[in-house]
């Protein structure tokens, strides 16, 4: 589904953070509880312009993402179809003799990044992690976010506060766009740091302006509660809409919340229905909860809702079927 966004999204100007992000603390601090989660922002509530909508939750980036392809190398496909151009041409001109043939490129060698993604995709996290910690010391600022993440979660390692907020500290000054969303992200929490949301602001929005799905999200739950930032609800939903076209879960079902109830978008309840539905194919449970509630508020259209609503736990459940 396409989803829409805002024609002239009223994005506020950039801010450079006001301080530079910390070294290594002198004595890391572990953490007594493993796979922390991001908890509802304190002391503050949803717009009560609809039933349903609930507050926002700070989203963690915790999935270290795949390498781009390095520049050179070239897919599979576009080699055999380029090696059979040539030797069409080839034939045609006589410059090839009977039985002459044409050998594929192979593969380009996986890159020590890819192998530590691999890794980590088969939960050999010690791999991965030796791997990381070889790429950061070289100044990699993607290794260092992903070292985080495996302190931030103790995924091979004991659940290290510290390391965690080091790792993203020191990936953030490299200007890495996930090192830059983690280290907001426990800015903004206060996890082994003072929160500062203000300061977490300024993060986030220098990572979503290079085009970080979850810190565009975070950013956009800030404008929308006020935190660290002035509240804002057009500036939220037009942040919301460029995560969102990304497909990021909690920025669609938010985004959808948004349409349904005007919130600094003209209402729409078409736009926000779509918006909903594809957060709720993701397993977003407030997005399915916002198209039952929307049912029950529109009995003409509550037939084809709960079809809809039907097709979607039909989905789901085949995903989990599958991953079982």
């Amino acid at each position: 589904v396409a989803q829409p966004t805002l024609a002239s999204p009223a994005v506020p100007a950039p801010r450079a953070p006001a301080t530079a992000a910390p070294g290594a603390p002198a004595t890391p601090q572990r953490a007594n509880v493993a796979t922390p989660t991001a908890p509802d922002a304190p002391g503050q509530t949803a717009p009560a312009a609809v039933s349903g909508p609930t507050a926002p939750r700070a989203v963690a980036l915790q999935t270290p993402t795949q390498p781009t392809r390095p520049k050179g190398t070239k897919k599979r496909s576009q080699g055999r179809k380029q090696n059979k151009a040539a030797a069409a041409a080839a034939g045609t001109a006589g410059a090839v003799g009977a039985g002459a043939q044409v050998k594929e490129p192979k593969e380009a060698p996986a890159t020590p990044a890819q192998k530590a993604v691999q890794a980590y995709a088969e939960g050999d996290y010690a791999t991965a992690r030796r791997i990381w910690e070889n790429l950061a010391a070289a100044g990699d600022g993607l290794a260092m976010n992903n070292l985080g993440v495996l302190y931030d979660q103790g995924q091979g390692v004991e659940p290290d506060t510290g390391r965690a907020l080091h790792w993203f500290a020191q990936s953030a000054k490299t200007g890495d766009p996930a090192g830059m969303s983690n280290y907001g992200r426990v800015l903004e929490q206060g996890r082994g740091i003072p929160a500062n949301p203000e300061e977490a602001a300024r993060w986030f929005d220098l990572a979503a302006r290079k085009g970080q799905p979850v810190a565009q999200y975070n950013l956009g739950m800030l404008y929308e509660l006020g935190r660290g930032v002035p509240k804002d609800l057009k500036a939220a939903a037009a942040w919301y809409s460029r995560a969102a076209a990304q497909q990021q879960t909690e920025a669609l079902s938010r985004l959808g919340q948004f349409y349904r109830a005007g919130l600094g978008v003209p209402q729409n309840r078409m736009r926000a229905t779509l918006l909903l539905y594809a957060a709720a194919m993701q397993g977003e449970a407030g997005a399915v909860r916002a198209l039952e509630e929307m049912a029950a508020e529109e009995p003409s259209a509550e037939e084809q809702t709960v079809q809809l609503l039907q097709q979607i736990r039909d989905e789901l459940a085949k995903q989990n079927a599958a991953r079982n």
